[in-house]
């Protein structure tokens, strides 16, 4: 695929993202919006092409992925965007869907207790059981916020340093 190709999919993607489907399906894109400027291919395009790693790989040769919660959440924008890779964007998008619990909680009937765990490059740790889920979720909370420094040393100079800002200030309590 073509670098055209390939950036007019991520375009069409985008939009997808903002249609009122989309948004009707998954509520936390409810006020996602697109930069006027980006309502253009061409606009899209030219910018695109001159962002920093637009055109990396990861490790497994795939492109970088456009994010644009890292830096803006709400809004496709030249400023708010930025290219990462899937490892890295899975670490932003780690949600529990389906439990009243928080992220990286669960609760084990057998020990009645509640577990904590985490992802770390791919390969999930346990943490430990806890009597409460405060006490879990506390565990849970430094241990995602070490793993984002970790990522920070990782990943500098294989993406934005404005990432690598984020990462290092980076508050699992404050992000939720």
């Amino acid at each position: 695929m073509n670098d055209r190709n390939r950036i007019d999919r991520m375009w069409k993607d985008m939009q997808i993202r903002c249609s009122d489907k989309y948004r009707n399906r998954y509520p936390s894109y409810k006020d996602v919006e697109i930069a006027e400027e980006w309502l253009t291919f061409e606009n899209f395009y030219n910018d695109v092409v001159d962002m920093p790693f637009y055109d990396a790989k990861d490790h497994r040769c795939k492109y970088y992925s456009l994010d644009k919660d890292i830096l803006g959440l709400e809004l496709y924008s030249k400023d708010t965007i930025c290219f990462i890779p899937q490892d890295l964007n899975s670490f932003f998008t780690n949600v529990q869907s389906g439990s009243e619990l928080p992220p990286g909680i669960t609760f084990e009937k057998s020990r009645n207790k509640y577990k904590c765990r985490i992802t770390k490059f791919g390969e999930r740790i346990h943490l430990g059981y806890f009597d409460n889920v405060d006490e879990a979720y506390s565990v849970y909370c430094d241990a995602r916020n070490t793993y984002a420094k970790e990522l920070s040393e990782y990943y500098k100079g294989q993406i934005e340093q404005r990432v690598v800002n984020v990462l290092m200030k980076y508050d699992e309590e404050v992000w939720l």
